[in-house]
């Protein structure tokens, strides 16, 4: 209420009455301020506005009394919520409420294909993928898929290929994906330069190569340049060890590692040689003979460290056979590997002659002592000095005329090639006559003769005649058949 005191008025009686004041409330909105948040984060607190406030009243006086609530929850997805309100009674305000609305946004979420290596020829490489941006202990699990591959496979060419990531989607996630990236890289092959080996003198070899790891069953042909092998080595290099160095080899696809190889000129071999001699019993012993064989190049027995000698190992006088021809001394050659190949000097036994004598007696004298004539008896030998060979014959004391050959049987020598000649014994007839007792002469055909002779060997006889037709003999009975004349001989 309101009391009305004084007033004055010169024309009027002034009355006072008492008047009613009413004061009503006043008109306010309270509006749910707007809110946003990242799926994921934290829900933000709500907050409102009054609107409408007077006599110095401020939003915050008011702060107990506004109770504000979502339906989106603790972890909400990505969308819209409302922010609901609701307020105590004001005394001073007619109070109008609005609701606000929360926005949930999607998380950003980046799926990254992971870059990846595989040597050419090798296995294709399980394409994994990298998630940055998951909230709320989401995993892969809770998006579509994501489809990722590459266009590569063992035969693909070195080089860089994409790998690509598409057709992901997600509820609560703005998705951003990035290709990664597949490098084929190049195989490495070991180049090795081979190891070999000459012997000194020789003409250098066509030096070889070995490659080990091509792949996809790929060989040397896919070489566009071969390698190269360099070396030091020049005409008439010492024995000894040299580098092969390789390089310079070229492929696509491939990298290259090289091993060096190695030359080895081995010692040549050289023989130096006692040159077999031989010589016959008796004869003079002939000096060794030296002779090379394996010096290379223009070389020869200069180069030896000492002159090689050789001692035959026999005299004049030794047996028939075979001795040593020995080095007396050792000797050594850079670059090569000597040899002293010993000889040997064969004595050959001489030539001895051996023939049995010839003889000639006449039928019924002494038989002779068969006896043997030598030639060719060295060094003071005698036929005491050998087993001498036999002379023997068929003949003896009673044998008839003829030849009878005398051969010599057995007979040997150490220092001896004996070389028998036979001989012959002849026996010739003796003397003799023969003499008839009887003359016989005009004899008449039919007429029985009994031939009478002597003869001085007394031997006995036997008769022919001249003319068979004239006259007949047997057992020394001669019977004429025929005139004429005939001869009887005994």
């Amino acid at each position: 209420h309101n009391n009305l005191n004084g007033g004055i008025s010169t024309n009027y009686n002034i009355i006072s009455r008492d008047a009613k004041l009413t004061i009503v409330k006043a008109s306010a909105k309270l509006k749910a301020n707007e809110k946003s948040m990242t799926y994921g984060a934290s829900v933000p607190t709500f907050t409102a506005r009054f609107t409408g406030l007077v006599n110095g009243d401020q939003s915050a006086d008011f702060d107990n009394q506004i109770s504000m609530s979502s339906s989106a929850g603790t972890q909400p997805a990505s969308g819209t919520y409302p922010i609901e309100l609701s307020l105590a009674e004001l005394e001073n305000y007619e109070v109008t409420v609005e609701e606000g609305m929360l926005q949930v946004n999607k998380a950003a979420l980046t799926i990254t294909a992971i870059d990846q290596q595989m040597n050419y020829g090798g296995e294709v490489p399980e394409w994994t993928l990298r998630y940055r941006g998951f909230q709320n202990g989401d995993d892969e699990s809770d998006i579509t898929t994501p489809a990722v591959g590459a266009l590569v496979s063992s035969r693909t060419a070195v080089g860089e290929y994409p790998i690509l990531v598409s057709t992901a989607s997600a509820t609560n996630y703005d998705i951003t994906l990035i290709n990664g990236t597949c490098t084929v890289l190049p195989v490495t092959l070991i180049v090795t330069a081979n190891n070999t080996a000459i012997n000194y003198g020789q003409e250098l070899p066509s030096f070889e190569y070995s490659v080990r790891g091509f792949v996809n069953g790929e060989d040397v042909d896919v070489l566009s340049i071969p390698p190269s092998i360099s070396h030091n080595i020049a005409d008439r290099s010492a024995v000894g060890t040299y580098n092969l160095d390789i390089f310079g080899a070229s492929a696509a696809n491939y990298n290259f590692v090289y091993l060096s190889g190695r030359l080895t000129i081995m010692p040549a071999a050289l023989r130096i040689i006692a040159q077999d001699l031989a010589m016959i019993y008796g004869e003079e012993v002939p000096e060794p003979v030296i002779s090379y064989e394996g010096f290379q190049y223009d070389e020869g027995p200069e180069v030896l460290s000492v002159a090689p000698t050789a001692n035959v190992n026999a005299a004049q006088s030794s047996s028939a056979g075979t001795y040593p021809i020995a080095f007396r001394n050792e000797t050594s050659a850079d670059n090569y590997q000597v040899e002293l190949i010993p000889g040997t000097i064969t004595i050959g036994k001489a030539p001895l002659y051996a023939k049995a004598t010839d003889f000639e007696i006449v039928y019924g004298s002494p038989f002779p002592t068969l006896k043997v004539e030598y030639e060719g008896f060295l060094a003071g030998d005698t036929e005491f000095s050998i087993a001498a060979p036999f002379p023997v014959t068929e003949a003896n004391g009673r044998s008839d005329v003829g030849t009878y050959p005398i051969v010599l049987t057995g007979g040997s020598a150490l220092n001896y090639e004996v070389i028998k000649e036979d001989g012959q014994l002849t026996i010739v007839k003796a003397e003799q006559s023969i003499e008839f007792t009887v003359e016989q002469s005009n004899v008449r055909p039919n007429q029985v003769i009994e031939l009478d002779a002597r003869s001085t060997s007394g031997l006995p006889l036997t008769f022919t005649i001249s003319d068979e037709s004239l006259m007949r003999i047997e057992n020394g009975i001669a019977t004429p058949l025929n005139v004429g004349q005939v001869t009887v001989t005994a």
